[in-house]
């Protein structure tokens, strides 16, 4: 018995202790930073150990127990473990972000904000506010209050996102507060702007002092009832938050040849068709062959950005008497019974790639899927991303990459289409102009007395993301060359292990930049000296569940929001050159 405890030891020891673990050794139970009392010290061992097991089941329990503690102190704990989880731990990690977004009382919210601040420069920060997007209850505008007065702009932004999303009047309280007193980034103003007309329903302009003015005679009114959309289509599109809605609205209303899809002459060789999840989202757009694209005559002029379907690479037989047979290989079957073989691919011609190429640099955005890595992008850009061998086909996890989760294309990607339609806590679902509720019971520390349903809640708060994503057979893993200008957004911990540590499964870049490490690695709010590039490891209607065809659909329309915005920034940067 004290040998299987003394082996127990070591083995602790070196899961969390041996530098050769990555940074395993750093989520030991450390008793100088567990907080008195024996319910946290208990907690936060039970905790580790499940983290160590990868036992979801056993986090999700502890995790519920930490929210049921509360508090300053419980928030203390749990950030003492989190920046510790290794990164081949994923799952636990995100589990982990999503307990502590998931407390309510205000105490612990406002040490969360403290420790998001305290973490502002690092992707951590970033990770506690996108796991804070699914608490709605408005206790949670004490969090965002500190965070719109002491955060920096990625920060801000998303804070505006999720209070926009708070139908309360504390939420524009918070917004023109710190936007008066100066505390908002100058780049973050026109997102203010935005969020109090959504909330509100007014339009004030660009003017912190006439919004205060305003908003001191009518916040006793209360805010507006909220008006949702009739049309239903069953697509990502249904369940956005108030600000991409408002974007959605003006991206629908684009000209068609804005938004051009290449596919392939040979319906054979075509293995998606975006141009249907276009269609359905009723995002306009023009589809061009391969072959009409190629000539020269065809040009991009007035194009902001180019979807490309995923195509075959390799050679396959068109003679009408072959038959399909043996073994399967490149996605399609030999031919037998013939000797003729007339087989030939289509691949897009080199003028075709330039054309590309040029485009994109120039300023035009690119989406590609699957084998367009072969294709077109390690034969434009081979210094940024190329493939690597062939995966099987298979359903791998899909998590955000850590410190990623504030980039402009990961809005929303993972938001859960129940959080859009449960009612939030003290939100304006009742038409009362977003004012609290008095039916909502509290007990005198701020927590609130939980109900079976409030439980629930919370557990589903808690667990993990659990997305997957299917990999078709023969699709290359994503070899990255250069992580400092290439951003990976989604990563999967089943194909890092297959892969040697390449685990993306989502990527961008700007082939341009201005600097050493200033690219897409960075948000890429603002600078953009080329176009944009993002291509998935995946194709669309091949996911098992709605809420995974979701995250790719979201990728999308986020990729085709923020194209937008920056086409409507460059022509007014034109027009006012003209002037």
């Amino acid at each position: 018995m004290r040998f299987r405890t003394l082996l127990y030891g070591l083995l602790m020891v070196c899961l969390f202790a041996a530098p050769a673990v990555a940074q395993a050794g750093a989520l030991r139970a450390d008793e100088e930073q567990v907080p008195k009392g024996p319910r946290l010290k208990t907690l936060k061992t039970d905790l580790q150990k499940a983290i160590l097991a990868q036992n979801k089941q056993r986090i999700e329990e502890a995790l519920f127990q930490y929210r049921v503690v509360g508090g300053r102190k419980a928030i203390r704990s749990l950030m003492a473990i989190l920046p510790k989880i290794p990164t081949n731990m994923n799952t636990a990690y995100w589990q982990v972000i999503n307990g502590i977004a998931a407390f309510e009382d205000e105490e612990g919210l406002v040490e969360l904000a403290a420790k998001i601040i305290e973490n502002k420069s690092k992707g951590l920060s970033r990770d506690l506010m996108y796991g804070l997007r699914n608490n709605r209850d408005s206790r949670v505008i004490h969090a965002h209050t500190v965070i719109l007065a002491k955060g920096n702009a990625a920060l801000q932004q998303m804070s505006i996102d999720q209070l926009t999303d708070i139908r309360v009047i504390e939420s524009v309280d918070a917004i023109i507060a710190a936007w008066k007193d100066g505390s908002l980034k100058k780049s973050i103003a026109w997102w203010a702007d935005r969020s109090l007309q959504i909330l509100t329903g007014a339009n004030l302009g660009n003017d912190p002092e006439r919004w205060h003015e305003w908003w001191q005679y009518q916040r006793e009114k209360g805010l507006p009832k909220s008006k949702d959309d009739d049309d239903y289509s069953g697509m990502a599109t249904d369940n956005l938050d108030p600000i991409r809605k408002y974007e959605f609205k003006i991206l629908k209303k684009m000209p068609k040849g804005r938004v051009v899809v290449l596919h392939n002459d040979c319906e054979k060789c075509d293995f998606d068709t975006i141009q249907n999840i276009l269609g359905r989202m009723n995002i306009p757009h023009t589809v061009v062959t391969r072959k009409e694209f190629e000539k020269p005559s065809y040009t991009l002029k007035g194009v902001m950005a180019l979807v490309v379907n995923c195509t075959r690479v390799k050679p396959l037989c068109h003679c009408p008497t072959c038959v399909p047979g043996g073994t399967r290989t490149d996605r399609a079957y030999r031919c037998t019974q013939c000797d003729k073989h007339d087989s030939y691919n289509h691949l897009m011609n080199s003028k075709g790639i330039k054309k590309i190429k040029r485009f994109v640099e120039k300023g035009g955005n690119l989406f590609t899927e699957d084998w367009g890595v072969k294709e077109i992008i390690e034969i434009n850009w081979p210094k940024f991303l190329v493939s690597g061998s062939y995966l099987k086909e298979q359903q791998v996890d899909i998590a955000p990459a850590r410190g990623r989760t504030s980039h402009p294309l990961m809005r929303g990607v993972f938001a859960d289409p129940a959080d859009r339609l449960a009612d939030g806590d003290d939100n304006d679902d009742n038409g009362d102009g977003g004012k609290p509720d008095p039916e909502d019971q509290r007990t005198k520390d701020g927590k609130k007395t939980l109900t079976p349903q409030d439980e629930e809640e919370i557990i589903r708060r808690i667990r993990t993301l659990n997305h997957e994503w299917k990999v078709d057979d023969e699709s290359p893993y994503l070899k990255i060359k250069n992580p400092r200008e290439v951003a990976k957004l989604l990563e999967s911990e089943k194909i890092g292990k297959l892969a040697n540590g390449h685990d993306g499964v989502a990527v961008t870049f700007f082939p341009r930049r201005v600097g050493a490490g200033s690219g897409a690695a960075s948000d890429g709010v603002e600078r953009r000296p080329s176009g944009r590039v993002l291509h998935v490891l995946s194709h669309f209607g091949k996911q098992a569940s709605l809420e995974d065809e979701y995250a790719l659909q979201n990728l999308l329309l986020n990729f085709l929001l923020e194209a937008n915005r920056y086409w409507y920034k460059a022509k007014q940067a034109k027009e006012k050159a003209k002037k």
